[in-house]
């Protein structure tokens, strides 16, 4: 699997004001998103060094998952996919499970990438937060929707 660089997708699309990941996508898809080897990820803010319409992937096709749980392990057995979850308590995660969200005031606020899931059925999701985050970079979510993971999910097709 070739790791294309959030680097690139994140301040592309906040330069262009752009806050949700199908907007994203689709400003992506004319600009093109470089690997991660050629713009590694380092945790910080900074301006986007990448200009022009030939930056490498350019995602062509996409499709919403259904919201059922059912319905992202049938998608992420063929690929990672964008989600969005309230991430307003993850700050403190370091391992482990978790279902610490407020799941009767779930505020989606916050782009991930879910990457699988284990034989328990927690959701494996991967971080824009760092390595030193989490088990790392990644979080484990218990099943179903937490924090929201099933509202909002997007998988590219080609």
């Amino acid at each position: 699997m070739i790791l294309l660089s959030i680097l690139i997708l994140m301040p592309l699309c906040l330069a262009q004001d752009i806050r949700w990941p199908v907007q994203c996508l689709d400003y992506a898809s004319k600009v093109g998103i470089t690997t991660l080897q050629s713009y590694p990820y380092v945790a910080v803010q900074k301006k986007c060094t990448v200009t022009g319409t030939n930056n490498g992937f350019k995602p062509k096709k996409w499709i919403q998952i259904a919201n059922t749980s059912n319905d992202l392990k049938n998608a992420l057995n063929i690929s990672p996919i964008s989600v969005l979850v309230d991430a307003s308590t993850w700050g403190q995660y370091s391992s482990g499970v978790y279902n610490g969200c407020n799941q009767s005031n779930i505020r989606l606020n916050h782009a991930v990438l879910a990457v699988g899931y284990d034989s328990q059925g927690n959701w494996i999701v991967k971080n824009s937060w760092s390595t030193g985050w989490g088990e790392k970079g990644y979080i484990r979510l218990a099943p179903n929707n937490t924090c929201g993971i099933l509202s909002y999910n997007l998988q590219v097709t080609a």
